[in-house]
């Protein structure tokens, strides 16, 4: 058996742009089982994915399929696999998978079973029967077919200790600015929330067990030191879809959580990120955090009109996310933030208001102006509904929907085309932006600021600044144009837009780039001559 281990290792497919805690997460219980593991990016394309498995030779491919956007690329991949002679078992795992498992069997008919819901378990069970050579069908979280039907086994119970998981399987990291590594890592998992457009709820709620889970805060800091001595990780970013400071007494788990990040100075060492809610902000918590490594936080902000927020189940108020974010300018902590800016039932005007709030989130010239469009994915409240109303559409494999105003559609278009590679690209300037925080933060951790340094950030924030009223005048500009009586718009006018955009987006770029490699060059200066 365990020769066999050694040369049929088990493969799995995923998309690996960031550490996939869930897809690491089964590496590790793999491994503790005495399986060898190979994890592929499914960004390595159909070709190169094909020639790893057959020099791998593996028993059961695993496709950890995590984004609906993703799917028919999937489907494509496996496809091209069995084409190509493929035998082996082949199984999924990830959201999609357990939400909807009798559609992805319909869609990717070459997959052999999936593994529902957490697969710590369930995954390493599978693989052993396989080996074995015994039956695995009749295993509790697995879905297959047989005879045409979809069977679906009884689902397995969620861990209540997700301490009891080994630390998830990290064969390198990443370096995040200025030479500093970056982990991935979570405080725990799901959410109690039940916002619309979500469906974290909806995936810890089917199979038995509590919906949210929180790890003990020394086991977490035990993982960090781990990884502190193992790799020179300085930098830690929390992947909880809500940081346990707003969970039931979490604020004495916050206090227990600094307490041994501050045991023998590690904090002193270390930065991390959390994502949270604006009504979970707290001054002194914060303060707290802020004392002990906390340098930027996530806010799902979403919308600015108490009516909005109520639509999508959110439980906040628009006052409470200016509170928070007060507080965090007050504090020097980063901000980012998420805000859904176009939704279903966005009018012009409700577009208008919006942005008259979003105005008050960017003042702060570190912070650069985004927005997002309500997506309907599956098994939310959102999808429901404009199902329900004969709404839901499907583009390119992408739920969608039409703007109740058709000038809105034309709207949003512009807008996307327009300033596409601002927002999108990975070298445009909204992500451009943000590096500029998490550069200033490291440098401000662990160099001492030089004369030179506070006029490049100065510069900086006057660029953010700019490039935020630009892109706010812009946007109030062409909704005046699209909203208009006159259904034509002269494509001249619009021509100009975009080339205007364009221009203005390369001379920001230009100089915050140029901010991004000077902060290097006096970086490595300062380790040359300390």
């Amino acid at each position: 058996m365990d020769a066999l281990k050694k040369h049929k290792p088990v493969v799995i497919v995923a998309f690996e742009e960031e550490d996939n805690l869930g897809v690491r997460y089964i590496a590790s219980a793999l491994i503790e089982a005495g399986y060898v593991v190979k994890i592929l990016d499914f960004r390595l394309g159909n070709r190169r994915i094909y020639q790893k498995i057959i020099e791998f030779n593996p028993l059961v491919v695993g496709f950890s399929i995590i984004f609906q956007f993703h799917l028919h690329k999937f489907a494509n991949l496996i496809k091209f696999l069995r084409d190509q002679g493929i035998k082996g078992h082949f199984s999924a795992g990830g959201q999609y998978p357990s939400l909807r498992p009798q559609e992805l069997f319909e869609i990717i008919p070459g997959l052999n079973s999936i593994v529902l819901f957490e697969g710590e378990y369930t995954f390493p069970e599978l693989i052993q029967s396989i080996y074995n050579d015994n039956k695995w069908t009749g295993l509790a979280g697995i879905c297959y077919k047989k005879n045409g039907s979809i069977i679906t086994n009884p689902l397995r119970k969620l861990e209540r200790d997700l301490d009891k998981f080994p630390f998830p399987f990290r064969p390198r990291l990443m370096a995040y600015a200025l030479g500093k590594n970056y982990a991935t890592l979570i405080a725990g998992r799901g959410c109690i929330h039940n916002c619309t457009f979500c469906n974290t709820r909806s995936f810890y709620s089917k199979p038995p067990g509590p919906v949210k889970r929180i790890r003990k805060p020394e086991l977490v800091v035990k993982e960090m030191k781990l990884l502190y001595n193992k790799f020179g990780c300085s930098i830690f970013i929390f992947q909880d879809d809500d940081f346990p400071v707003g969970a039931k007494n979490g604020k004495k788990w916050v206090e227990e959580f600094c307490f041994h990040l501050n045991t023998g100075g590690f904090s002193k060492k270390i930065l991390w990120k959390i994502n949270c809610r604006p009504d979970e902000f707290d001054e002194e918590t914060f303060r707290l955090m802020k004392a002990n490594g906390l340098f930027m936080v996530f806010l799902g902000i979403e919308d600015g009109t108490l009516e909005g927020l109520k639509r999508m189940n959110k439980k906040t108020t628009p006052e409470q996310a200016i509170q928070a974010v007060n507080g965090l300018y007050k504090m020097d902590i980063k901000l980012n933030f998420g805000f859904i800016l176009f939704q279903p039932s966005s009018t012009f005007e409700s577009i208008k208001v919006n942005l008259r709030y979003l105005k008050q989130i960017c003042r702060d010239s570190y912070v650069p102006l985004s927005f997002l469009r309500m997506i309907p994915y599956y098994e939310t409240k959102l999808e429901e509904e404009l199902r329900e109303s004969g709404r839901l559409k499907e583009i390119a494999g992408i739920p969608m929907y039409n703007f109740l105003n058709p000038k809105l559609d034309h709207f949003y278009d512009f807008i996307v085309e327009s300033f596409n590679q601002w927002l999108n690209d990975r070298y445009g300037l909204l992500n451009i932006s943000k590096w500029v925080l998490s550069y200033t933060s490291v440098y401000e951790k662990y160099y001492s600021p030089i004369p030179e340094y506070f006029s490049m950030v100065n510069t900086a924030r006057q660029i953010i600044s700019e490039s935020n009223n630009f892109f706010f005048e812009t946007l109030e500009s062409l909704i005046d144009i699209f909203s208009g009586k006159n259904d034509f718009i002269d494509d001249r006018l619009l021509e100009r837009y975009r080339i205007n955009i364009a221009d203005h987006h390369q001379k920001y770029n230009e100089v915050l780039k140029s901010f991004l490699s000077n902060m290097e060059r006096i970086v490595r200066y300062k380790e040359i001559y300390p």
